[in-house]
């Protein structure tokens, strides 16, 4: 069962959902910067649906829940529900930071870059994967450990 799946079963949804994990480690003056940061999300992600036929928020939503189970600062449960809004929305890293501050921007901004490195990186994977198939032998015409170390100390963004 994937993670996902399990944090689905619950009775709260939504934004609730993810203010109920958070009230339990946070303190109060730090959950309507969370609210804000979903709306915000919510707004930005309107009309987008993923493969799944669910609305976008919801992989930002999920992300910020495992964030909180791991009761990780408020700055970074933000930044999670924010994380796709500069690549998939247009926002500007500068309208993110005039609305979140600069610590919310860094995160969301570096986790926008890391994401368009794991793709490059799975791509060239991909490409260079005719050299591991192997032979008429049977024997792998080259070994794949290089392109598993190199692609491994990148972790995979959702």
């Amino acid at each position: 069962m994937r993670y996902t799946q399990f944090v689905l079963k619950t009775e709260e949804k939504g934004i609730d959902q993810l203010l109920a994990r958070v009230r339990k480690y946070l303190p109060e003056e730090k959950l309507p910067g969370i609210t804000q940061a979903y709306e915000f999300a919510q707004k930005c992600h309107e009309g987008q649906t993923r493969l799944s036929g669910e609305p976008f928020v919801e992989h930002p939503l999920q992300t910020a829940l495992i964030l909180a189970d791991l009761q990780l600062d408020a700055a970074t449960i933000a930044s999670a529900l924010l994380h796709d809004v500069i690549e998939d929305c247009g926002v500007r890293p500068a309208e993110l930071e005039s609305k979140f501050g600069p610590e919310i921007t860094k995160l969301v901004d570096g986790t926008t870059k890391l994401a368009r490195l794991t793709r490059q990186a799975s791509e060239n994977l991909r490409r260079r994967s005719h050299r591991f198939a192997p032979r008429s032998d049977g024997r792998p015409a080259a070994s794949p450990w290089p392109a598993a170390c190199a692609v491994s100390g990148v972790p995979a963004v959702a």
